[in-house]
């Protein structure tokens, strides 16, 4: 719904046509009023308190509107009642209203305000001050129109048109100002019905006039009886619906008078128009002075009840003001508490904090106490400064803090370790790869989900200034608990797990690991290969199949296998949480022909089904390599399987190259030469040298990850996998790029290289055999209809 002050301000195309429509209403209300006859002395001019209105409160730009509206309007009707220069005569009529119109609308805005109609002397000033105005700039109009419209006495004309104009100015001018003015509280009708009913009376008077046989004494009685129901109108009611009942009963009194029904009708048109103007004048003066005094008094009592309610909000604020000032010494000595127990830059505990956070809870259940270390933090420090260095620490507590399980506790308890509190068995941090988090683990696997989601979280660089800052970092875990009195030792357990994370440190291949409950004892390696043996007997270690796609990736040419432990049917952990312990002992040996054997099956059971590809990749650890039977073992599983050796991709990490073993040698000719092709996986991550790429039989090398995501942002990146592109070509080995996320890193990485296959994200994410195989089938479908 348009507002009433945008519709004065012309707020828009609307305000415009609202504006010219009610202009259009009152002058065709003048019209009917005179009959459309210019001669007539008696009617109530309803255009002229509109265009009043629109001049003291709406924008100039509406006035010319109207004017135009008005001159054409009447400009017809002298046209068709046969006038001379009838666009001459409308055009002075407008000029007569226009002049003091404007004049004495604008002089009352600059003196009084937007407000002037609420002072009953201006109310009273304004129609004298606009009656003589009027007068004398009308005077000489119908002096000279006496004699176009065949003579009348143009000076009683003149003063009886004078006063219907002044009267409009105080019933329509001032009923169309406070509409424009837009206030709610003089729109609020509390009781329609009564109004009504009040109407309906004022009205009486007019239906008693138009029945034949009335007396005159009983016509006269009439009209005096409805002066009081005017009078009860304006004492309750605001004044928009005061003066709607006004200009009502104004306009049936000059109708009927007109027609010699009233009793204020005379023997003479401009004596009955003289005695129905001054019953007007009076009746709406009184009317009008009566409604201001009681909305005065109205207004005066609710400023006196919102007085009396500002002096008690004040001294109930000044009260609360006073109970605030208490409260804010007890909140300040309280943050200055929390002060001295925070980290400054990540708004986390400190060591203090931690210690005081636990012992007011009163712990009184089995738990594990974290220590992550954050090994290259004074090396990113000494390179990029305080600032950059405690932006990324930010992002990186952010983003940690967003994931960790309910209850945990955090803190930053020095320079370069994170320190986190977590509860009971169930623990873990939300896992894309787990589909069920209420299933139950034993306590290793839930806190090695822990630690692993934890570092993964650490793997991604943080953005801080204009950059990415990339985190190292390694955690380690010690079970606790509490003491009888609640209380835990966090000083032994910041030392257990010290002291293991300076031992991590000598294996590259290690990011995490779990502690005893005592300093002197060893990790729970054993139990980690006990559960894995079990997984093992019981088939629940299964395998998942990344697709490989080619170099315009519109078709699979391969897979990569990648190992899964299904603790429960609702419940998988990725290789991050058991493989680097698997791999450490000769378990892995037997973990890594039963990943063998299964992706043999999966790929005869693609065959059958037509969905074969190219090759099946199968990741290969150093201590398998080693096994000097390893290479032969392997070639009779998959043509056992009926598979031919070129089918096969071997992957293997740089790491299986250190020592340069001779079975490691034996075994990875023996794999090529009976056409298994020999891919180096992760390259340039490792510690081997370049020179291997020449020395050892590789068909493939595929490229890391780590390289793709820091392209946007590293030209370091850029110039690596150039150069690893220029060796392959060299070489002659085919390049495989892993981690592609979307279609620009797809597009940037192929500027710089020349790619055989492409496997990420942005294809798909590793997926069980039956997922895998219903992938393959949509896409062989799309390449069948393109």
């Amino acid at each position: 719904m348009i507002s009433l002050r945008g519709i004065r301000n012309l707020d828009g195309p609307a305000s415009w046509l609202i504006l010219a429509f009610l202009g259009i209403i009152t002058i065709e209300l003048n019209l009917i009023g005179i009959n459309y006859d210019p001669g007539r002395s008696l009617y109530l001019p309803s255009f002229t308190g509109f265009f009043f209105a629109c001049a003291y409160l709406c924008r100039p730009g509406i006035l010319p509107v109207l004017a135009s509206i008005h001159i054409l309007r009447h400009g017809i009707v002298l046209w068709n009642l046969g006038f001379d220069h009838p666009w001459a005569i409308a055009s002075t009529f407008l000029i007569v209203l226009l002049i003091p119109t404007v004049f004495v609308a604008r002089l009352l805005r600059r003196l009084k305000g937007p407000r002037g109609f609420e002072d009953p002397a201006i109310l009273l000033r304004v129609f004298l001050f606009f009656l003589f105005v009027h007068l004398a700039a009308n005077l000489p109009v119908h002096w000279w129109f006496s004699h176009q419209a065949g003579g009348m006495y143009w000076v009683y004309r003149s003063i009886l048109n004078s006063m219907s104009h002044a009267t409009s100015i105080l019933l329509a001018g001032r009923f169309f100002g406070v509409l424009l003015m837009g206030r709610q509280s003089d729109l609020e009708l509390h009781n329609p019905w009564s109004l009504i009913v009040i109407l309906l009376f004022s009205l009486v008077p007019g239906i008693v006039w138009l029945q034949e046989g009335v007396p005159s004494f009983f016509n006269t009685l009439v009209l005096m009886l409805s002066m009081p129901v005017l009078l009860i109108l304006a004492a309750n009611f605001n004044a928009i619906w005061v003066l709607l009942a006004l200009i009502a009963h104004g306009w049936m009194i000059t109708s009927l008078s007109a027609r010699g029904l009233s009793p204020l009708a005379a023997g003479d048109e401009n004596t009955t128009a003289l005695v129905t103007y001054a019953y007007l004048i009076f009746v709406v003066l009184s009317i009008s002075i009566i409604n201001l005094l009681s909305t005065r008094k109205d207004q005066s009592r609710k400023a006196l009840g919102l007085w009396k309610k500002m002096l008690t909000r004040r001294v109930e604020g000044r009260t609360r003001a006073l109970r605030r000032e208490l409260e804010w010494r007890r909140e300040a000595e309280v943050l200055i508490s929390n002060l001295s127990q925070t980290d400054h830059a990540t708004e986390w505990l400190n060591r203090s904090g931690l210690s005081n956070e636990l012992n007011q809870r009163m712990i009184h259940e089995k738990g594990h106490y974290v220590l992550l270390a954050l090994e290259n933090y004074r090396r990113i420090e000494s390179a990029e400064g305080y600032t950059i260095t405690e932006l990324a620490l930010m992002g990186l507590t952010e983003r940690i803090e967003e994931e960790l399980p309910s209850g945990a506790l955090y803190a930053r308890v020095d320079d370069i370790h994170l320190a986190f509190i977590v509860f009971g068995p169930n623990s873990s941090l939300p896992d894309s790869e787990i589909q069920h988090p209420d299933a139950q683990l034993s306590p290793y696997t839930d806190v090695a989900n822990f630690l692993v989601r934890l570092t993964e979280l650490c793997e991604e660089p943080v953005p801080a200034g204009e950059g990415n800052i990339p985190f190292r970092v390694r955690a380690a875990a010690v079970p606790f608990e509490a003491s009888e009195d609640g209380k835990i030792n966090l000083e032994e357990s910041f030392k257990h797990c010290r002291a293991a994370l300076e031992l991590l440190s000598d294996d590259r291949s290690a990011r995490w690991t779990i502690l005893e409950g005592s300093r002197d004892e060893n990790t729970t390696e054993f139990r980690i290969l006990n559960e894995v043996q079990d997984a093992l007997k019981s088939k629940r270690l299964i395998l998942y199949y990344q697709p490989i796609h080619s170099s315009d990736g519109k078709r699979v040419i391969g897979c990569e296998a990648l190992i899964r432990w299904r603790v429960s049917e609702d419940r998988i952990l990725g290789p991050a949480a058991f493989i680097q312990t698997v791999e450490r002992d000769d378990l892995i040996i037997e973990v890594g022909f039963y990943c063998a054997r299964l992706l043999a099956q999966f790929a005869r059971d693609a065959i059958s089904r037509g969905l074969g590809l190219d090759y099946y990749s199968l990741n290969v650890a150093a201590r398998q390599l080693q096994l000097g039977s390893f290479a032969n073992k392997l070639i009779d599983i998959w043509t056992e399987s009926g598979l031919e050796p070129s089918s096969l991709k071997v992957e293997v990490t740089e790491s299986a190259f250190a020592g340069e073993n001779d079975s490691v040698i034996s075994n990875l000719q023996t794999l090529h030469g009976s056409g298994i092709s020999i891919a180096l996986d992760d390259f340039g991550t490792g510690y081997s040298s370049l020179s291997y790429l020449d020395r050892f039989p590789l068909d493939t090398i595929k490229v890391d990850r780590v390289f793709v995501q820091n392209l946007s942002h590293s030209g370091s990146s850029r110039a690596v996998i150039s150069a690893i592109g220029s060796m392959a070509q060299q070489l002659d080995l085919s390049v495989i790029v892993e981690g592609i996320e979307d279609e620009s890193a797809m597009n940037d990485v192929s500027s710089l290289i020349s790619v055989s296959g492409w496997q990420g994200f942005h294809f798909s994410r590793p997926l069980p055999e039956a997922d895998f195989l219903q992938y393959m089938e949509s896409i062989s479908t799309s390449s069948q209809a393109v």
